[in-house]
């Protein structure tokens, strides 16, 4: 029923009509997996998005958005600047190493910038020889390498982000826990790629108060969560909406998304039923 609602939207053009009641708004999508393998049938937090839909859906934000990168967002905001209108920025959640063997050279192609961020435990544990440039169905569960998340890092179209350690919900450690994860984090990325400051993304996009003040007091240059929307100018760095796109979003349904129907309908929904947040495929994601 959703995608013959965001069919008709997006055929009737009401889709970019939102697109312009959003403009001043900047969404900030969350991908994880891009896969040339068929979409598997155990994959059942709609991670892996195949290639030719990521393709599709690139060429939809290059003819009506401005794709900026997140420390571009982040340097704009902080200095009281005016936004770009129509700004999208690109990152991509665990750090799949697929990110290298699929997604980064379509990234390329279009000339489009991304943030990755990388579960250090995950990266830690890759095979540091792994040098292989094509697309293997390991890659849709290995995670990238120091030496390729540094080779990313190095090539200025990509920055790397952390996604904590171990990617514990942080929500549900205690505030030494929590520190933790993200400080361990933090250390090991200065450590293997240099970068700093550094972003961060909140496992399962779960925030607190508490957990916000912790991650601004390490240092982090801004932190991601998986509330639904985009972010206005005054938009707290350290509680940033993000967009979820799901392995099984058409054409229509994605633009949708980047669009701002679907938190739109989510915000009526929660005034006239009093409905939760809609759970994204962030949400119960085990990595």
């Amino acid at each position: 029923m959703k995608r013959l609602l965001f069919s008709l939207l997006y055929w009737t053009g009401l889709t970019r009509l939102q697109t312009w009641h959003t403009r001043q708004q900047v969404k900030i999508l969350c991908f994880h997996s891009i896969t040339l393998g068929p979409n598997p049938e155990t994959d059942q937090y709609k991670l892996h998005l195949p290639a030719d839909c990521f393709r599709s859906q690139l060429k939809h934000l290059v003819q009506i958005y401005k794709v900026i990168s997140l420390s571009e967002y982040i340097r704009i905001q902080r200095a009281g600047a005016p936004l770009p209108d129509n700004a999208v920025i690109l990152t991509f959640d665990d750090g799949f190493r697929n990110f290298q063997t699929v997604a980064a050279p379509i990234l390329v192609e279009y000339n489009l910038t991304a943030t990755v961020f990388i579960i250090t435990a995950k990266t830690a544990a890759g095979v540091s020889g792994q040098t292989q440039q094509q697309w293997q169905p390991d890659d849709d569960k290995e995670h990238l390498t120091w030496a390729q998340a540094k080779s990313l890092a190095n090539s200025e179209q990509f920055e790397i982000g952390s996604h904590t350690h171990t990617h514990q919900r942080l929500t549900q450690l205690t505030s030494a826990e929590a520190r933790q994860e993200m400080m361990v984090s933090l250390t090991a990325i200065t450590a293997e790629i240099g970068e700093s400051p550094l972003p961060l993304s909140y496992p399962h996009g779960e925030m607190s108060a508490n957990i916000r003040m912790i991650a601004e007091e390490l240092g982090h240059s801004c932190a991601l969560s998986s509330e639904l929307g985009g972010n206005g100018a005054d938009a707290d760095l350290f509680a940033l909406r993000r967009i979820v796109i799901a392995s099984d979003d058409n054409l229509p349904t994605f633009a949708a998304r980047v669009a701002g129907v679907t938190w739109g309908l989510h915000r009526l929904s929660t005034r006239l039923f009093g409905a939760g947040r809609i759970p994204s495929p962030v949400d119960a994601c085990p990595e």
